[in-house]
């Protein structure tokens, strides 16, 4: 699975939790750093970019920057974690493959 996530079809659709789980969980399985961090990148900034930087004790001016196409890859474990709890949701992992 290689494929771009489906975003929903307005800013309005990443309101719940489910919805934002969802669509990061789909980009995660893509295992696409890039595709990753513009999943991430799209909903931070649906939520609000000051925001999740307050919550996430992140810049903006950092978030900004990881979450864009040249700095993609560029956030470290923690966080990455960081911004994800601020969404209000959590990384789960499962087995795959033979």
């Amino acid at each position: 699975m290689n494929e771009e996530p489906t975003t929903p079809a307005s800013p309005e659709g990443f309101t719940s939790g489910e919805t934002i789980a969802s669509f990061l969980d789909e980009a995660f399985r893509t295992q696409d750093v890039g595709k990753i961090a513009r999943a991430l990148c799209e909903v931070v900034h649906t939520k609000g970019m000051s925001a999740i930087a307050e919550q996430t004790g992140l810049t903006r001016e950092r978030l900004e920057t990881s979450l864009s196409e040249d700095g993609c890859g560029d956030l470290s474990f923690p966080e990455v974690v960081a911004i994800v709890r601020a969404l209000g949701v959590r990384l789960s992992f499962e087995k795959f493959g033979a």
